[in-house]
């Protein structure tokens, strides 16, 4: 179980970096597109990093080497954070945290799904543990805050929560994620090419793209958006927490879910589902509401995330699993990450947080498209909708 151990250190990490850094970036005096910018800059190299990690892992037949040596360059990479303070300073060290850090998460699916086959499990319940170590810094760090603690702290507890998961990457088992004796051919370019040749992918890809465009509102804005309501900082945890709780409860129960409706129509439902959620925070005031209405990210990450890993297991050979799972990150997180982040940044500029959300309402609704269409030519596309 050590990989579960793993994602409960990296999403502790996740829990303080990914909604309150954007904060500490704002007190720091950055712009709107300042700070989008930045923040872009971690799924614009998200586009490079994980497939060339990913082509390494594959080529070299040791993917838990290489989840060793990157864990340990995003946490050296990001403690010049401590020190800057300056818009090209802070951009700098971005860059350089951003040439590990997104491989690490895509690299450590690619292994936990061949760690599940091995344990007689399921990804599901091994990452869930990703998920509650996101509740514990994600729900402790805003009480924190409201002690008094300043934000400069941010950069401290993040930088920390890197480093413990950087060593616990060496409790990873060496052959952990390494394909089966029958499929060691190593991995070449054009394979990785030949993956997105594939009709079905790209119609997948594309949607999982524009959802996660959308997804940047909640990563950017949400804490940022609740602070200028007025609304106090346990809030930001409390429905961060609600979020996640949902998260794993679908994580765990996910392959029941399979059994009952067709994947086509899960990541509809959570597609359109997330829309009504943004629409929702967009509107509400107060914290209570604004918390509970995180509820539904369990359809927005929870379904999304492990049915997309679901697909790609079916649709990407073994011996290709950390290509393709690296493929799905710079296409997904990398390209839809650096498209939201700016668009968010340009939104609230102009008109405020709740302008983002509304603009993410709108995006979740063109999410299905590509999936709609790709079933109405095929009227079945098996890659896609099969629930097995």
């Amino acid at each position: 179980m050590q990989i579960a151990f793993f994602y409960f250190l990296l999403f502790l990490a996740q829990g303080i970096i990914i909604p309150y850094l954007p904060r500490y970036f704002y007190a720091l005096g950055f712009s709107g597109k300042q700070v989008g910018t930045i923040l872009a800059l971690l799924p614009l190299l998200a586009i490079f990093g994980p497939p060339c990690w990913g082509f390494v892992a594959d080529r070299t037949g040791r993917p838990a080497r290489v989840l060793k040596l990157i864990s340990a360059g995003a946490a050296l990479m990001f403690l010049p954070m401590l020190k800057v303070t300056s818009f090209w300073a802070v951009a700098a060290v971005f860059i350089l945290y951003s040439l590990f850090a997104p491989a690490v998460q895509s690299l450590t699916d690619s292994i936990a799904v061949s760690e599940a086959k091995r344990l007689g499990t399921h990804y599901g319940r091994l990452r869930l543990w990703g998920s509650i170590g996101f509740i514990v810094s994600a729900l402790g760090y805003p009480y924190l805050l409201e002690a008094g603690l300043s934000l400069n702290w941010t950069v401290v507890f993040a930088a920390g929560a890197l480093g413990l998961y950087a060593l616990a990457s060496h409790l990873v088992p060496s052959t952990a994620g390494r394909a089966s004796s029958g499929t060691q051919a190593h991995a070449t370019l054009r394979d990785a090419r030949d993956l997105l040749a594939q009709p079905a992918l790209l119609a997948f890809l594309l949607a999982a793209m524009t959802h996660w465009t959308a997804m940047q509102c909640y990563y950017q804005l949400y804490a940022l958006h609740l602070d200028k309501l007025g609304i106090p900082a346990r809030f930001i945890g409390w429905g961060l927490t609600l979020g996640v709780c949902t998260e794993i409860t679908v994580m765990f129960t996910f392959r029941s879910l399979l059994k009952r409706l067709p994947l086509f129509l899960l990541l509809c439902i959570a597609f359109l589902g997330s829309s009504l959620r943004w629409y929702l925070v967009s509107r509400l005031s107060t914290g209570p509401a604004l918390a509970a209405v995180q509820m539904f990210h369990g359809l927005s990450f929870g379904i999304f995330y492990v049915g997309s890993l679901g697909h790609l297991e079916q649709a990407v050979p073994e011996r290709l699993r950390a290509t393709g799972w690296a493929l799905f990150t710079a296409v997904v997180f990398g390209c839809g990450g650096i498209l939201g982040n700016k668009l968010m940044g340009a939104a609230y500029d102009v008109a405020g947080a709740s302008a983002g959300f509304q603009v993410s309402a709108m995006l979740e609704l063109l999410a299905p498209l590509p999936l709609i269409v790709l079933w109405l030519r095929r009227r079945k596309a098996p890659a896609v909708v099969s629930s097995q």
